[in-house]
């Protein structure tokens, strides 16, 4: 069973949350089939758990800078906007795990396939997304606010 534990202090907890690191591409399969077409890169930075988010997301400046094509188009309401907002939706792949040297794979743990990802404007050079119950209702999460350990679990092997 693919795991992944994290270990910050209370204080890490409180003003920044769970956070994993993350690589993030664009989703295999349309990668595959637009292989030659254009070249992807790949973004890493850290990735919030956020069980109060329905869907995840990733910083529409990461969406651009990475050039993935968008699949649709939506709208989706966060915490502080009252009124929806519209949004492009992205197909990309995480790779949770060690972040390495630039250049260098990933050493991925866990690696979620997504058709699509809600392309949103974050607000902090923080994090390059958020991960929501879409991706956390494949997974097991045990968040230990005494300890700082936060885990991540899948019983369905590395691909989520």
């Amino acid at each position: 069973m693919p795991t992944l534990r994290l270990q910050m202090n209370r204080m890490e907890l409180i003003t920044r949350g769970p956070v994993f690191p993350v690589a993030i591409t664009i989703e295999r399969n349309v990668g595959k089939a637009l292989e030659g077409k254009q070249r992807f890169a790949e973004k890493r930075g850290f990735a919030l758990l956020d069980t109060g988010c329905s869907k995840t997301s990733i910083d529409e400046r990461v969406a651009q800078e990475l050039g993935l094509p968008p699949v649709s188009y939506g709208s989706y309401r966060g915490s502080g906007n009252r009124d929806a907002v519209d949004c492009s939706c992205y197909p990309v792949q995480f790779t949770f795990g060690q972040l390495t040297e630039p250049g260098q794979p990933v050493a991925g743990l866990l690696i979620a396939q997504c058709q699509e990802v809600i392309g949103a404007q974050i607000g902090t050079d923080e994090y390059v997304a958020i991960i929501g119950r879409d991706i956390l209702s494949l997974c097991s999460l045990s968040y230990d606010g005494t300890t700082g350990e936060v885990v991540l679990q899948t019983a369905q092997g590395k691909y989520i």
